[in-house]
């Protein structure tokens, strides 16, 4: 390797080694704040496997038994959140981060708005009024709840020894309790995931299609391992699986319950571009063609760079 190239290798480590710590911020920032339903992890073990891919092709290391690692990882991320988009959202077909991201803030805009029954207009709704404390005792009073008016007059006092031993009796106890449920609570989160399965495999919301596309990438790199990078056995059973989702998808889009979904249908032919970067097509097509309309533009050791770019994405 030489050392320009050698030099704009680690200068592509370095732009993917920040984004990825961007994208561990962001995964950060979602967990502290709790505000969203389903957490996409996906996107964050896409960056961290290109980062490991550029990395292990600066050594000139093999690559593609790490991908295979990467894309089972990732199959079985996404699989969790199809299963959190169908439970949680109500959607039938897996969508992109950016596009839940687009459905989030569209929720949020209906949220903060009043639709008027007569005119069928959407104005902002009011600004929630103040409640006084004289209000929240007026109502725990009427309502009998002593204990939870008692609380409320105690805020912000201090406790009294008895009291602060009366609590750390009830802690110690909460502890026990907490140590003795904790294999029978684990028996119910194992019975609750064997039913959320046995639902999600009786609900219509589930699509077989949807289930191949997201384990594709795996499958592919499975049997381009298999097959080798000469074959054309890989190629063609990813594109058949991307078509086959592709129009079964374009069929069912006035079905959808959401324009999110109806959006992530009608875009997804545009992931069939991804093939002219695919192997074996790539080296014996692509790169001639690159050539082709580059060469009168660019000098070979640019358009060689180019192809470098390229090459780092015919895995996906």
């Amino acid at each position: 390797m030489s050392k320009s190239s050698n030099k704009l290798s680690t200068i592509h480590i370095g732009m993917f080694a920040l984004s990825f710590i961007g994208e561990i911020n962001a995964i950060r920032s979602q967990y502290k704040e709790n505000n969203r339903k389903l957490i996409y992890l996906s996107t964050t073990m896409s960056q961290l496997e290109l980062l490991m891919e550029l990395y292990f092709g600066h050594l000139n290391e093999t690559v593609e038994p790490l991908i295979y690692f990467f894309e089972a990882v990732k199959a079985l991320i996404r699989l969790k959140e199809y299963t959190g988009l169908i439970t949680k959202e109500k959607m039938s077909y897996y969508i992109s981060k950016e596009l839940y991201d687009a459905h989030l803030r569209e929720e949020e805009r209906k949220k903060a708005m009043l639709l008027l029954p007569r005119s069928k207009k959407s104005i902002p709704k009011p600004d929630k009024f103040p409640i006084s404390n004289k209000l929240v005792k007026f109502a725990l009073s009427a309502a009998g709840n002593e204990e939870a008016l008692k609380k409320f007059n105690r805020e912000g006092v201090d406790l009294t020894p008895s009291e602060r031993k009366n609590l750390q009796d009830q802690e110690e106890n909460d502890y026990k309790e907490e140590k003795r449920i904790l294999l029978t609570t684990f028996y119910k989160f194992i019975l609750k995931k064997l039913s959320m399965a046995k639902k999600l495999a009786r609900s219509k919301k589930l699509k077989v299609v949807e289930l191949m596309l997201i384990l594709r990438p795996f499958i592919y790199m499975y049997s381009l391992l298999k097959y080798g990078e000469e074959s054309y056995i890989p190629f063609f059973i990813s594109l058949a699986i991307e078509v086959i989702g592709i129009v079964i998808g374009l069929q069912k889009v006035d079905e959808c319950r959401t324009e999110t979904e109806k959006t992530e249908l009608s875009s997804r032919t545009k992931g069939l571009l991804k093939y002219f970067l695919k192997e074996p097509f790539y080296s014996k097509w692509t790169v001639n063609i690159v050539y082709l309309l580059l060469h009168k533009l660019i000098n070979d050791s640019k358009i060689g760079y180019v192809l470098g770019i390229l090459s780092y994405f015919k895995y996906y």
